[in-house]
């Protein structure tokens, strides 16, 4: 049951945009679904078989408690207002919240196997072939005018987020530059490509550069796969994708050894002899060279934050960025405390939400709690090092491989969660800091260092299967 679910919850993940239905103005997904289906599992072993948790010494768990109780305590804010909509849009927002948390919570606290985990991977990345030559057929299709170059998005939570009307059609956001839009192959936007395609990078490189277990042996998948991230990446025109790379290449120059230069070098050359063929196609297709594209936009960033020039690229998203940025900091100012989870919009003039998940920590709930979200990935990120350096932890081949991932993923969250978007209450945040979380806690527990807890000596099952044996006892007796 445990094992299916997880497995749906990381297949499907990609259609994580597309809900089965609304409740209000919240698209109910598939992820939802399998997120609350494993939390009722989990909670059911808990409370009613007695299963042990196993929770590894770390600061984490306690982190993400004290996340939990400080956004609860943001509703103190609205429920003093006495305003019921926003008391009711707070209970929606911590309602949301709450049952992604209690998942990272048994993630931290229950086994699932690390082999199962690796078959995990496997499915994903197969997966991913099919969502990323998806994103090519796109290219043309939308150039030529073909079917399918487009995919409605029907996510009541993501029309909310908008100042659209409840009935409008919801497209993907896809910049047009001449006849070339940005790839986004089944995601609402450019960005989420991105950081689907930077994870499985991370699933597919890192086991090269670390010298562990491949997730394939088979040079010929291997290649295919990142071709097609590589390229992907590429189309998206994003330079969150290109930041992305740079914070993964800057972690691995300090995390690898130097012998793998060679390495470095030929995957450079390989990845640069493929962008300028993938160019010299999208010129034909499209009429226009996407690396120079991606030249110009680079510079017109560069010379807009140190030249003071105003000649970006039209669809720029880096002015309205810094305006959210200073409009969070606003909003925040309004209460120190925070206006309460989920309710930046009622509290902004501008913007529907804030463009980072820290700046809408602080905003919405407070310094303390923006504390303690630092502190979650400082904690987050002390452990995932520390299993890679510490020759004292011992670890098994596929322990061995995943850890080595674990600081490239965390540094991937660290992009989106400070820098670049808003996803602490969502399901792209918490399914990389599931895998995490349970790596973390497989290879403590495989060395003792955890701590035990079980929800009662004598488990509710048994006090119960007792007590039916009582009740049918004494009706015997009494029909005697």
């Amino acid at each position: 049951m445990i094992k299916l679910n997880i497995i749906l919850l990381y297949l499907l993940y990609p259609l994580v945009h597309f809900q089965l239905f609304a409740i209000g103005n919240f698209g109910v997904t598939t992820s939802d679904i399998f997120i609350l289906i494993l939390n009722n599992v989990f909670l059911y072993k808990f409370v009613w078989e007695g299963t042990e948790l196993k929770i590894p010494k770390t600061s984490i768990h306690i982190l993400i408690l004290l996340l939990i109780v400080f956004l609860l305590f943001s509703g103190i804010i609205p429920l003093l207002q006495i305003n019921e909509g926003y008391i009711i849009q707070f209970l929606k927002t911590y309602s949301h919240f709450l049952y992604l948390y209690i998942f990272l919570l048994f993630g931290i606290s229950f086994e699932i196997d690390e082999k199962f985990f690796f078959k995990v991977i496997q499915i994903i990345l197969i997966s991913s072939i099919l969502v990323n030559l998806y994103g090519i057929y796109q290219l043309v299709a939308r150039a030529l005018d073909l079917p399918w170059g487009w995919v409605e998005i029907n996510n009541a939570s993501l029309l909310a987020r908008t100042d659209q009307a409840p009935d409008t059609e919801l497209k993907q956001l896809a910049l047009q530059f001449k006849d070339f839009y940005r790839a986004t192959s089944i995601f609402s936007e450019p960005s989420a490509f991105v950081h689907y395609n930077l994870h499985n990078l991370v699933f597919l490189a890192i086991p090269f550069l670390s010298k562990t277990k491949k997730i394939f042996e088979s040079k010929f998948l291997n290649i295919l796969i990142f071709l097609l991230i590589l390229i992907n990446l590429f189309l998206t025109f994003s330079l969150t994708a290109i930041l992305g790379l740079s914070f993964l290449v800057f972690i691995s120059a300090i995390l690898e050894k130097k012998t793998l230069l060679k390495l470095y070098l030929k995957i450079l050359l390989i990845s640069a002899i493929v962008l300028l063929i993938a160019d010299y196609y999208i010129q034909d297709i499209v009429g226009l060279s996407l690396i120079s594209l991606i030249g110009d936009r680079i510079y017109s960033v560069l010379a807009y934050i140190f030249l003071n020039e105003d000649n970006l690229v039209d669809g720029e998203s880096l002015t309205w960025r810094i305006t959210v940025v200073m409009d969070s900091i606003e909003v925040w100012l309004k209460n120190p405390f925070g206006v309460g989870s989920g309710l930046y919009a009622k509290n902004s003039e501008i913007a529907n939400f804030s463009d980072n998940s820290l700046l809408a920590i602080l905003s919405e709930a407070g310094p303390h709690s923006a504390s303690v979200f630092i502190g979650l990935f400082v904690s987050l990120f002390y452990h995932t090092i520390k299993l890679r350096r510490n020759a004292n932890i011992s670890k098994n081949e596929i322990q061995s491989t995943f850890v080595n991932m674990l600081p490239y993923i965390m540094i991937i969250q660290f992009e989106t969660n400070f820098l670049t978007a808003n996803t602490y209450i969502t399901v792209p945040f918490v399914l990389p800091l599931f895998f995490i979380l349970s790596v973390i806690r497989s290879v403590y527990i495989s060395n003792s260092k955890y701590y035990s807890f079980k929800f009662s000596t004598i488990t509710l099952k048994a006090k119960f299967n007792e007590n039916i044996s009582k009740y049918i006892k004494n009706q015997s007796i009494s029909a005697q």
